[in-house]
């Protein structure tokens, strides 16, 4: 199982925590999303992921959901380098955080891991945004 597959959050980073997280998870079959998740609206960007093999990885958008919208990722990235390593968070847990060299949502380069097995997880469905 490669070292990314799971899923991330950026608001395990912070505490006591915030209303809102962007999580980015990455599936063990090359597929994934980042999604923003706030109690009044949510952004998801679906993509395929593969190792490049140099510590870097290569994102390919597929389809990116708004507001009740659909339309095609931009999220592309062909060398996109990282690494991983254990902190202590300030929830106490200590746990792996991946930083990558640039940013990848907004302005945000590092996630915590908040679990490994994201085999039952799936992508938000288009609906979901429109019913809220």
């Amino acid at each position: 199982m490669h070292q990314l597959i799971g899923l991330w959050s950026i608001d395990c980073l912070f505490g006591p925590g915030a209303q809102e997280d962007t999580f980015l998870v990455f599936k063990e079959d090359g597929t994934g999303w980042i999604e923003f998740a706030h109690h009044v609206t949510c952004e998801v960007d679906t993509f395929h992921w593969e190792a490049t093999g140099d510590g870097c990885i290569r994102i390919r958008g597929d389809r990116y959901f708004f507001d009740g919208q659909e339309s095609t990722s931009k999220f592309n990235f062909d060398r996109l380098p990282y690494i991983i390593a254990e902190e202590t968070t300030p929830d106490g847990v200590n746990r792996p955080v991946v930083a990558f060299a640039q940013p990848v949502w907004l302005e945000e380069t590092r996630w915590g891991l908040l679990r490994r097995d994201v085999t039952e997880l799936t992508v938000p469905e288009a609906k979901r945004f429109i019913d809220g």
